[in-house]
């Protein structure tokens, strides 16, 4: 199983989430790279010494920020990651997943990218983004779409009756 610096994933994910549609600068990336070092849990069983302690507590239902924001010089384990952001209330972690085929089953299942909260899920294999774009099938005329994040997310704007989505499917870009 394969190691990364921190800072090398960080980079990445602020490039493809936060980053995304703004005109990057060293400031921009400095204070999303402190902004992710401060709020990011990481989950898995090669990374538990990464967790924040403070979301460990099953009293507690909300996310918490770490109280000693990590610094990027830590080394993250996994060759399967995903960066997963629910922007509403602010969870953010990386999670780390044993195979393709799991990752593939966080993206596409009823807590992935098609749900509502979702904001952002940025799969990370080998150290690397890996794109990739998601059909369903419609449950009320059986044909196939292209899941689009925005367009299907936008309430009230978006008529949900007019769709079910079922059937998700994960098709890789690179």
């Amino acid at each position: 199983m394969n190691q990364y610096k921190l800072s090398d994933i960080a980079i990445q994910i602020a490039i493809h989430s936060f980053l995304k549609e703004t005109k990057q600068s060293d400031e921009h990336m400095k204070q999303t790279l402190a902004y992710l070092y401060k709020t990011i849990d990481i989950i898995g069983t090669n990374n538990s010494a990464l967790r924040n302690p403070l979301n460990l507590d099953e009293s507690v239902f909300y996310f918490r920020d770490r109280e000693n924001p990590l610094t990027g010089q830590e080394i993250i384990t996994g060759d399967y990651l995903i960066f997963d952001y629910i922007g509403h209330n602010g969870d953010m972690f990386i999670k780390q997943f044993n195979s393709i085929d799991e990752l593939e089953e966080e993206i596409t299942g009823s807590g992935g990218i098609t749900n509502t909260f979702t904001t952002y899920q940025i799969a990370i294999v080998m150290g690397k983004v890996r794109h990739y774009n998601i059909t369903f099938t419609n449950g009320n005329d059986g044909q196939e779409y292209n899941f689009v994040k925005d367009v299907h997310d936008a309430l009230p704007e978006y008529n949900y009756e007019e769709e079910i989505i079922t059937n998700v499917k994960i098709h890789w870009l690179d």
